[in-house]
This record gives C-alpha cells, structure tokens and sequence, in this order.
C-alpha cells in the first residue's frame, strides 16, 4: 500500500474533474467520511441489510448524528427537502434515527428507521390509503404528483419500507430470505467503496464513474462529517478502479492537479490525505463551515 499525505492550506483553479467530485461529495449523490475523525467510522448494519445487492446507488443519512452535531444550515437543508408525504402520516425528522435510499432499475427505495411502528400505521389509516395485505405485510398505497408509491412496516426492526411496487416487495424479500442484501456481498462494489469512505452525516455511492469522467472506475463513494475541530467540515471519497496498473494511472494525473487544489476557491480548504489501498484510491479533505456555507450551500 502507498500513502500521500498532503498538509496545504491553500488560497485559491481546481481541477473539473477532482472539483467535480468533491461537489457532489457535498451533494446527496455523493455522500460521504473516512474513520479518521468521524463520531462513529463503522456503517450502521441495520440500515443497509433490506438494500437488495443489484442496487446502483445508495445513500446513507444518519439522523441523529445530523441533529445531533452537523451545523444548522445543513439541518436546514435537511428539512427543506423533507417530503410532504411523510409529514401526512405524523412522521417528522425527529422520530428517525436513518434514512437510506437506493436506486434499483431505476426505481428507488427509501428506508426509514427508528419509528414507532404504531404511530406510522395510525397515520397511514388517517390519511385513508388504499391498504391491502401481501405476504403478511400491510401495504398502504400513496399517490404523490401522479405517481404511486407504496409504503409496508417492518414491526420487528421498527422500520418503514417505500416505493414503487416491485422495489417494496425486493426489500421484503431479503427480509424474509435474511439473504441477498448489500451487507451479504462483501465484494460489491458499492460495500467496498463504502467502507472504505466511512460512516458519517451522509454517506453514498454509485456504481460506474461517469459523473467523474474516470478511466477504468467501477465505483466511488463518499461521506461527509464532523472535522477534528468544531468549525470543520471533512470530506472523504473512496474511488474503486478495475485493477492496480488503472489506480496507478489516475493518481500519476491527480498528483498535478493536487497541487492546484483550491487555487481557484479562496480558503477552499486542506488536502488531508491522498491514499492508495490496492485498487482504491481515498482522498480527505476539510473545509471551514463558514466557507462551505457562503460559497456552495449544504446539501444533505
């Protein structure tokens, strides 16, 4: 293994690729942190073990780490994107402690823990649904802006399930099965990325690099987070490359685009760390709230 470390604080053009990157590391496509200075490193099992494996894109929000320490304008942000369906059944950010969203064929699956399964059925019975059983599952049917998406309960883990049809019962089915979810593949692509960036405020990962314009990459990763200091904000991407010689490659071309990092954005921020791990390639960095705030916005 080949570690790079890199302490500049600089002043100001960024490279559009590694620019790119770091955006929509901010980003909900992005997503987010290494262990290095995260309040919890390791990803939260019971929020990945319903993401069916052939999923090509997950996002993990951890709620009460959120309220608990990230800066109010990303809470803010948060709740701004907080949808209308979910306040109709009586549930509000504070009853959750995760939500995780995955996108399979296209479809896209949203998990929601930490509930009161009681009063999330008491709410869905309010709003009137149209409800019906399968398999043993109560199923409630919302229309949402032309769209039908499905909501069931997991009593046993106190956990919401929603989606269209076909993406709900895939989730029930890892359920029942106890198999064929991400956390059951250690070689997936989207685990391997994601355990490498850590567990932090947000964290995702897609499969496929074409957001990054990226030779030979099968998958990133990203997670965002407290820094080491109250006032830092750190991001952490992990990038999975087809093989070592591909790795080699990119960091040959990142290795002069780092030296030009945050020229083109005063106070942009410190590179941390730029670290090969076989055919990963990790890279930190930290960034002041304040200037992260002014100069792009929070996007959880």
């Amino acid at each position: 293994m080949i570690i790079r470390t890199r302490h500049w604080l600089h002043s100001t053009p960024v490279p559009c690729r590694l620019i790119t990157g770091l955006f929509l590391l901010g980003a909900v496509l992005l997503m987010v942190a290494s262990g290095q200075a995260c309040s919890g490193s390791s990803l939260p099992d019971n929020a990945l073990d319903l993401i069916p494996d052939d999923a090509s894109e997950v996002v993990i929000r951890d709620i009460e780490l959120i309220l608990r320490e990230a800066p109010s304008e990303y809470q803010d942000e948060l709740k701004y994107i907080w949808p209308d369906e979910f306040d109709d059944i009586g549930v509000s950010l504070d009853d959750l402690t995760t939500i995780v969203e995955a996108q399979i064929d296209g479809e896209t699956l949203i998990v929601l823990g930490g509930l009161d399964i009681e009063q999330v059925r008491n709410g869905l019975d309010d709003a009137a649904y149209d409800h019906e059983q399968y398999r043993g599952y109560d199923m409630w049917r919302v229309r949402i802006d032309f769209q039908r998406r499905w909501w069931t309960l997991i009593e046993d883990r106190g956990q919401v399930v929603s989606g269209s049809n076909e993406v709900v019962k895939s989730a029930l089915w890892v359920h029942d099965r106890g198999s064929g979810s991400l956390l059951d593949d250690s070689e997936n692509e989207i685990m391997r990325v994601l355990k490498k960036a850590g567990h932090g405020w947000t964290t995702g990962a897609e499969t496929g690099c074409g957001t990054l314009g990226l030779h030979s990459c099968l998958a990133w990763s990203g997670a965002v987070k407290k820094g080491k200091e109250d006032h830092l904000i750190s991001f952490t991407f992990s990038v999975l490359f087809e093989n070592k010689l591909a790795v080699e490659s990119q960091i040959d071309d990142w290795e002069e685009d780092l030296d030009e990092l945050g020229s083109a954005v005063p106070g942009f921020g410190e590179i941390e760390e730029v670290r090969e791990d076989g055919e990963i390639v990790l890279i930190t960095v930290t960034m002041d709230e304040d200037t992260w705030s002014d100069g792009f916005g929070f996007f959880p």
